[in-house]
């Protein structure tokens, strides 16, 4: 078979069918089959196999034929490499055998090494511990001969008749037992599992006692003395101990209590009411002897004479202590040493200045707590230094003694419900009282309420900067509040009046209770006047400008300007709010003045009547309606320009003169409609008569009604147009007096074509 004949024979095998899958070396015949027994019969596929197997064959048996000389000659050639292998087999098993003698003798020299390293480290290990034994027992016994050589605790050592010299020796010494019992407590610390070492830990606890013992009087000593020498000795010792907390409570002891205790002496001497204790305190049903409750002290007067007092008797300490270059960190004394024993005087002598119920005592004990600490941060060198002061306990509860979200919420309470009492209160036509010199100007009752409102969340009477967030948060709502009323009070009612019972209806004249009044059941709302909608104007843009010029940097004074600046569009965002609330009350205003204005328009009909009822001549003047279109508005901006100013009374005439030219545009159109529809059938008619009478039909009869009509129209609108001009706007600029040119021009055009 050819390769021909065996490439015909696949080409005509099933689809399904590929033979070239069984040279794939992943191959597997049963997962194969297995697949192919989905859809193809195994009888079917038996055959198939079958089929290819007998190719297979045929292919074979061509190879061979092919190559058949080889094929006979393989079996000789066999034979000589059989040979050559029995000949190569006795020198590999001698390379063999000493490699694996070689290899045993490897592992078990390995194996003694091992064993040897093993010996070495566990030699190692014991005299290390017996090293360990004997240097724990040798600074142990030269510690406790070193502590029997000092003198007893008392006047004895360090007493307060020693000299600086004296104090700075013995600093030194114990300075050198300190470097001892830090030796022993490392070597404590390494062989804490050892029981000779557990057996000698109490001697050990014993011996670090007695030197912090002599520590704290030296300590006391280099205090009282001054040595900064010896003060930094003593500070190292115990940082070489790690006893912090002890060094903490002699400073607390030695400088913090005498000066805290001498500054309540002198309150109680000059406080009127402290000298004398409070009456004792007995539990009922006991029959201890009562316990006197200590006098009370003015808070702020106490901090304050700390403040003062701390200059003298701690600033020396602390400038040394809190030095970046003393190499001392690991002491919190600001906290541990000042503020614990100042938190414990303040709870014990100060709790009536600590309840949020009295205001202003409240306040001014918040106030100087804050002073108080930045006095405190004030000895800190290094900005680590106030973090860890700040993290300390006693700062937390330090801070913790003012209830700060009760005292909130009772000026919220104060505040706030005093504004929501003022604004329902107050209408448009509630005048303000005359303003205080630190206060703007204010025409409305209800915006000075506002403005009092945000002058108290500003106020440093009564605002913390703990709190300045909140109050300028509560000043923010203040403005969104008077924003929703002014809303209420510009929002017109049905028929144009003020939405019903809102906080702006105003109060007619009338007898309160009658029929029809103000205030009476059922009575309809008075729209404002045009002089109050004027005033909100001018107290809308005077308490926009108010409140980010003024308010705003009150409110968060010596805040970093991040924050400066993300308050300053608060109120910027605010002072928007407020003149888009504003938008109804110009609308309504604006309203009202093109409602009078426009009330003049209704004489525009009497043009036509009375050109068509009399034999007029062309008109040569403006009719009289004209120069009173604009009449009311004038009036109003010469009155109120300097309440409105000068921008705002602009935007104003040309709000009302576009309203006012919409309002005559609409009516001249309906006119001059009406009128081209009573022209034409007259036209109609007359043209009909001269037919009947035999005259020419298209002769004219000179300047018809019409023509004359909106001469008249065109004569006044111009005038019209000179009196926007003197009012400051630009007549070209306005869409509704355009189109009334156009309506107007329209009609000339048309009225020429028909003559």
């Amino acid at each position: 078979m050819t390769v021909a004949s065996q490439d015909t024979r696949f080409r005509s095998l099933p689809a399904w069918f590929k033979p070239g899958e069984f040279a794939d070396p992943a191959f597997s015949a049963a997962t194969y089959v297995a697949d192919l027994q989905q859809y193809v019969p195994l009888e079917v596929l038996h055959q198939e196999l079958q089929a290819h197997l007998s190719v297979l064959h045929g292919d074979l048996v061509e190879v061979i034929n092919k190559d058949y000389e080889g094929f006979l000659h393989l079996t000789s050639r066999l034979t000589s490499v059989q040979g050559a292998v029995k000949r190569i087999e006795g020198p590999l098993a001698v390379v063999k055998a000493r490699a694996s003698a070689t290899r045993d003798a490897l592992l078990a020299e390995s194996h003694a090494l091992t064993r040897g390293l093993a010996a070495r480290a566990d030699a190692a290990a014991s005299r290390g511990l017996l090293e360990l034994m004997q240097d724990l027992t040798h600074v142990l016994s030269k510690v406790d001969k070193l502590l029997a050589e000092l003198p007893p605790p008392g006047d004895a050592f360090l007493g307060k008749h020693s000299s600086p010299e004296a104090v700075e020796g013995q600093c030194h010494v114990l300075n050198r037992v300190t470097a001892e019992v830090a030796r022993l407590q490392y070597q404590v610390k390494k062989g804490q599992d050892l029981a000779f070492v557990q057996t000698l830990a109490p001697r050990i606890i014993a011996a670090a006692d007695r030197l912090q013992t002599y520590l704290d009087l030296a300590l006391e000593a280099a205090i009282r003395q001054q040595v900064p020498t010896a003060l930094g000795a003593c500070l190292n010792s115990y940082a070489s101990i790690n006893r912090p907390q002890a060094a903490e409570q002699v400073v607390r002891s030695t400088l913090t209590r005498p000066l805290v205790e001498q500054t309540l002496a002198a309150l109680r001497e000059t406080t009127p009411g402290a000298a004398g204790a409070a009456a004792p305190a007995q539990r009922p049903g006991s029959g201890a002897a009562p316990a006197a409750v200590p006098p009370a002290v003015p808070l702020p007067a106490f901090l304050e004479a700390l403040t003062r007092g701390m200059a003298d008797e701690l600033g020396p300490f602390l400038a040394h202590a809190m030095a970046t270059s003393s190499g001392v960190h690991a002491f919190e004394f600001l906290g541990n040493g000042v503020l614990a024993e100042v938190l414990e005087a303040v709870q014990a002598r100060c709790g009536a200045d600590l309840s949020p119920g009295v205001p202003h005592a409240f306040h001014v004990g918040a106030r100087a707590g804050d002073a108080f600490l930045e006095a405190l941060e004030s000895h800190a060198t290094a900005q680590a230094q106030v973090a860890r002061f700040r993290a300390c306990q006693p700062y937390s509860a330090f801070m913790k003694l003012w209830n700060l979200p009760v005292y909130f919420s009772l000026q919220f309470q104060d505040i706030a419900g005093t504004l929501e009492r003022r604004l329902g209160e107050a209408g448009l036509a509630d005048e303000a009282a005359p303003p205080s010199p630190s206060s703007p100007a204010f025409h409305l009752a209800a915006t000075a309420a506002t403005w009092q409102a945000l002058a108290a969340s500003a106020d440093p009477a009564s605002s913390l900067p703990r709190l300045a967030d909140r109050f300028f948060r509560l000043g923010l709502l203040a403005l969104a509040r008077y924003a929703s009323w002014v809303r209420d009070v510009a929002a017109p009612g049905p028929e144009g009046s003020v939405g019903g019972g809102g906080p702006g209806a105003l109060s007619a004249p009338g007898p309160p209770g009658a029929p029809g009044a103000p205030g009476a059941p059922g009575a309809p709302p008075s729209p404002p006047s045009n002089v109050s909608l004027a005033r909100l104007l001018a107290d809308l843009a005077t308490l926009g400008e108010a409140a980010q010029a003024r308010w705003a940097p009150a409110a968060v004074p010596g805040t970093p300007r991040e924050a400066s600046e993300a308050c300053a569009r608060a109120a910027a965002v605010a002072a928007e709010s407020l003149a888009a609330a504003g938008e109804g009350a110009r609308a309504r205003l604006v309203a009202a003045l093109a409602e009078e204005c426009t009330a003049a328009l209704s004489q525009l009909r009497g043009i036509v009547a009375s050109f068509r009822m009399a034999n007029r001549r062309a008109p040569t003047a403006p009719s009289p309606y004209a120069g009173r279109l604009l009449a009311p508005l004038a009036a109003f901006l010469a009155a109120h320009t300097g309440l409105l100013g000068a921008d705002a009374a602009a935007r104003l005439a040309r709000e009302v003169a576009e309203s006012v030219a919409g309002a005559y545009a609409s009516l001249v159109a309906d006119t001059l409609a009406a009128l081209e529809k009573t022209e034409s059938s007259l036209r109609r008619l007359k043209s009909r008569q001269r037919m009947a009478d035999g005259e020419d039909t298209s002769k004219g009869s000179g300047l018809e009604t019409q023509a004359l009509i909106l001469l008249q129209l065109d004569l006044d609108v111009q005038a019209f147009a000179s009196h926007i001009q003197e009012l400051g706007v630009d007549h070209g600029s306005l869409p509704a007096f355009q189109r009334l040119r156009e309506v107007i021009k329209a009609a000339q055009a048309g009225g020429e074509g028909q003559m």
